[in-house]
């Protein structure tokens, strides 16, 4: 009986497979780092890579240890329906400063998003990488299957050298369109390990 009610469900819904893979490794080579334990990481994809890596994040970082961060939080802004997108730097330059100020030390890019999606940020993340070479440097790069097509090494991971030296900063995120408020904090690390 069981049999039948398992395989009429089967037929009536399907079984659904992930289309997405890709940031399980990602997350595995953040959380097995050592050195990079206490690290703030921040993550630049469309909302669905966004939001893949925090949930692998969480399931492999038993403590936790680390801070991700969406770049479309911190380095944008808009409505919850993603409505209304506004950029909150002027160029490049200004985004490094930024993202040293917290210390960001781990930058992901996925590169496999759609051109024509891409956000303004997005673009000026991976102008940042380019400008800033001599401080970012590529530790890994990691294949992403998006909605079943397999994209080989889209997924880049950068390391900002000197960031584990760093006092943590703040972050702000500007949720005033989604919440009518800002919010505030600073990370709390611990840097004597």
């Amino acid at each position: 009986m069981g049999m039948v009610v398992l395989f009429g469900t089967q037929l009536e819904f399907g079984l659904s497979h992930k289309d997405w893979r890709g940031y399980g490794e990602v997350a595995s080579l953040i959380t097995q780092k050592q050195e990079w334990t206490n690290a703030i990481v921040m993550v630049s994809s469309d909302p669905i890579g966004e939001g893949m890596l925090i949930a692998e994040v969480a399931l492999k970082d038993h403590r936790p240890n680390r801070y991700v961060l969406r770049a479309s939080k911190i380095l944008a802004k808009d409505t919850w329906m993603g409505k209304r997108y506004q950029k909150r730097f002027d160029s490049p330059a200004e985004i490094m400063d930024f993202l040293t100020s917290i210390p960001v030390g781990i930058l992901v890019i996925d590169t496999s998003v759609d051109p024509s999606e891409e956000t303004e940020h997005h673009r000026q993340l991976q102008a940042m990488i380019h400008l800033f070479s001599d401080k970012w440097h590529l530790v890994g790069q990691h294949a992403l299957t998006r909605n079943g097509c397999l994209y080989p090494n889209a997924i880049h991971v950068y390391m900002l050298d000197g960031h584990e030296q760093q006092p943590p900063g703040q972050i702000e995120i500007d949720m005033q369109a989604k919440l009518g408020r800002k919010i505030q904090g600073s990370p709390t690390l611990d840097r004597a390990k």
